[in-house]
């Protein structure tokens, strides 16, 4: 059987079956490609390519009495402002890490998971 190489489309990945999300993540973060059969009528065998995807570190300061007085109000419209911020840049991946009388809780607000005093998400 020969295989030809050809540029990946989204419609590549959704012929087999793949989420409309997912194929649309994949031709916008990396170069990709699509291997079909070299016929008349070329079958889609797969596809594949890299995910080049932003890495980003999130940092806040709270305003001392505010973060004593409303701790979920804040938490709550830092973690909208920071989504926003993400989606803005295409951000994939975020980290933050634990600073001195921060306690778990606070990074879980904004959707972190703990790894050993590096929060990620």
């Amino acid at each position: 059987m020969k295989v030809r190489i050809e540029p990946y489309t989204v419609e590549h990945l959704l012929a087999l079956g793949a989420d409309s999300n997912q194929a649309i993540v994949n031709q916008i973060t990396g170069p990709a490609y699509t291997l079909m059969t070299d016929e008349k009528h070329p079958h889609i065998l797969g596809c594949c390519g890299i995910r080049i995807t932003g890495v980003a570190q999130a940092w806040a300061m709270p305003d001392p009495v505010a973060m004593k007085e409303h701790p979920i109000l804040l938490a709550r419209k830092a973690r909208i402002a920071i989504d926003e911020c993400l989606q803005e840049e295409k951000i994939y991946r975020c980290y933050a890490e634990a600073s001195e009388g921060v306690d778990a809780k606070f990074f879980n607000h904004f959707g972190f998971r703990n790894s050993d005093r590096l929060y990620v998400r």
